[in-house]
């Protein structure tokens, strides 16, 4: 049996007809920890707008009061996907406003030149509590795979995530 990620429950209403518009998927809760999956380059919706930030304030939204891990995949960015210091600022004051005690870890999967930088600078405006939540996983095939066991992801959560991470673009995401 396939696992498979679905959109999660408070979503903006583009993903609701189309849960790649923002590829905010959730895809499995271990323990009380859910996990979700997010690829820029399977995006539809990459353009920086005050609605794409209302929008994942929408996404996370439905995991308030959550324990969650959000897995980050850089895979198949193009330049076009990549976000502004301002646009991610925004990003990390949501996660630090409303969600700074249940946002366990961002697993960051095959980052590009770009996205390191990113991290890098955003490190000296947010604070250190939200920085130490952040894990850099390298590598592709065996090596992601090897990167992937050691974190806390298990069962069939980390076989959606293995299947999600050595598909191509041209292969749709499951969701239920």
């Amino acid at each position: 049996m396939m696992y498979s990620g679905r959109v999660s429950d408070s979503v903006c209403a583009k993903c609701v007809s189309n849960p790649n518009s923002h590829c905010f998927l959730y895809f499995g809760t271990i323990g009380v920890t859910e996990y979700i999956y997010t690829n820029p380059g399977r995006a539809l919706e990459y353009k920086e707008t005050p609605e794409n930030i209302e929008n994942f304030k929408r996404h996370f939204k439905s995991l308030k009061g959550k324990r969650w891990a959000w897995v980050f995949d850089c895979a198949d960015m193009e330049m076009k996907h990549y976000t502004s210091f301002d646009f991610a600022k925004q990003l990390a004051k949501i996660l630090i406003e409303e969600h700074r005690h249940t946002l366990e870890t961002i697993y960051i999967v095959r980052p590009n030149a770009w996205i390191r930088t990113t991290v890098s600078i955003l490190q000296t405006f947010i604070p250190e509590g939200l920085c130490k939540k952040v894990r850099i996983l390298n590598g592709e095939g065996i090596e992601l795979f090897a990167e992937l066991q050691k974190t806390c992801i298990r069962g069939p959560p980390l076989a959606w995530l293995l299947n999600a991470v050595t598909s191509t673009l041209s292969t749709k995401l499951l969701t239920v």
